[in-house]
């Protein structure tokens, strides 16, 4: 694959308190999708080339083109000390090319209008967002637009601090084929979160939060895994609570949360069989488990980290599985994942940082039933950066998955995706002026 990326931004200040941003960028990415391997290809040599039966010849990678230009113009006026007004318009123009017959173009239109307030013990923030976006097919347009409210807010007290916001948005699709009918759906959707965090001493505090919130599909959803329309999705919408404790002392930061979610119509693909399949919903599941998050001040050059984390996700209940899903995990989603870190300065203008991610292994992707033989293998990353300053300049050199572990996306039995299975070596340089 080739990345060829640009940006720029401009800021401008022509009165006291008033900002002017514009911001542009493109891409130009050309992408070689890998097939599948069997368990055999993939311990021989994940680098092998996998079948592709819908390829010329069958070893063939998929090709994708794909070409991004945004642009973004803001603006933000201090109204006073504490009052501040922001708007803001974005605008994507984006072609995806697979090929004849498959070259989606898509053009995104945003805006947002916002009004904040930030007081001594009070901060308040809301406005509209707006969201025009249309995908047009070879033989079809398909549109999706949303307009969003929201309000949220803080209170500060003596050692309480209170939070409050909530979002109310309607979204519209439409699809219309060259030939036949146009099909609408319309949404109303409501997000809402009250948190609270009380200090119950210098180093200690204690947290919760509750929240109600959406996710609705993006057009690609609706459409099979060869590019035909499918149908609309329903918007996922899930209810959590959080509950967590702090610790800061002058040598460590800890940070213990556990949570509990409920979901309904979560948003997954499901697979008829190879090289075919749609996106649709699962119609109720549930997650929980915990999360632990360490920063240690060893000595004055010297930190270690540990981020862990304890997911159980499961599936209540699924139509489009015939009941066979009912109360199985929810595949892909590991128990266990880890990240230790270790960041030593060696003096005041170098340092180095040493970092290994794990994830356990889980049901492979499309194994909802979790009745195949193949699991998903553990993930192992073990990451090395050098940086060294002088001046304006910083210099650094990472190397990438030290040992070279052979990782994969097991999808299926003897259908695997090698991914970040090479050692891979990065230098580059930042100048500020």
């Amino acid at each position: 694959s080739s990345n060829r990326t640009w940006r720029g931004n401009l800021e401008l200040r022509p009165l006291t308190g008033l900002k002017i941003g514009l911001d542009g960028g493109s891409s130009r990415i050309d992408t070689r999708y890998v097939s599948p391997l069997t368990l055999a290809q993939f311990n021989a040599d994940p680098a092998q080339p996998g079948s592709n039966p819908w390829a010329v010849p069958a070893d063939a990678y998929n090709h994708q083109k794909l070409e991004s230009d945004t642009w973004r113009l803001s603006a933000t006026l201090d109204l006073s000390p504490a009052w501040q007004l922001h708007a803001s318009h974005d605008r994507e123009d984006k072609l995806s090319d697979y090929g004849p017959g498959w070259r989606p173009n898509y053009d995104y239109d945003s805006d947002d209008l916002s009004m904040r307030y930030r007081g001594e013990a009070f901060s308040l923030s809301g406005g509209i967002q707006t969201f025009d976006g249309l995908r047009i097919g070879t033989s079809d347009r398909t549109g999706k637009k949303n307009t969003g409210f929201y309000l949220q807010g803080q209170y500060h007290l003596a050692t309480t601090t209170l939070s409050a916001g909530a979002r109310r948005e309607n979204i519209e699709y439409t699809y219309t084929p060259t030939a036949g009918a146009t099909v609408q759906a319309d949404h109303d959707l409501d997000a809402w979160d009250l948190g609270v965090n009380q200090r119950l001493n210098e180093r200690v505090s204690l947290f919760a939060n509750y929240n109600r919130a959406y996710q609705a599909p993006d057009i690609d959803r609706f459409f099979t895994w060869g590019g035909g329309f499918n149908a609309f999705i329903t918007p996922a919408r899930s209810r959590t609570l959080n509950l967590g404790l702090n610790h800061v002392s002058p040598t460590n930061r800890l940070k213990f949360t556990v949570f509990h979610a409920k979901l309904d119509h979560e948003i997954y693909y499901y697979s008829t069989g190879p090289w075919s399949g749609y996106n649709t919903n699962l119609d109720r599941t549930h997650k929980y488990g915990l999360e632990l998050q360490d920063t240690w001040r060893a000595t004055d050059s010297l930190g270690i980290s540990l981020n862990y984390a304890y997911t159980r996700a499961l599936i209540d209940h699924e139509d489009d599985g015939g009941g066979a899903f009912d109360g199985k995990d929810l595949p892909g989603v590991p128990r266990h994942s880890a990240t230790l870190g270790l960041a030593w300065r060696l003096n005041a203008a170098s340092s180095v940082n040493l970092s290994h991610t794990w994830r356990g292994s889980a049901w492979a992707a499309e194994d909802f039933a979790n009745a195949l033989s193949q699991r998903q293998a553990v993930y192992q990353s073990t990451d090395v950066v050098y940086r060294y300053r002088h001046g304006q300049l910083e210099w650094f050199a990472a190397v990438e998955n030290l040992f070279a572990h052979k990782n994969g996306m097991w999808i299926t039995d003897d259908a695997i995706y090698p991914v970040n299975f090479t050692r891979n070596w990065r230098l580059g340089m930042k100048a500020a002026f």
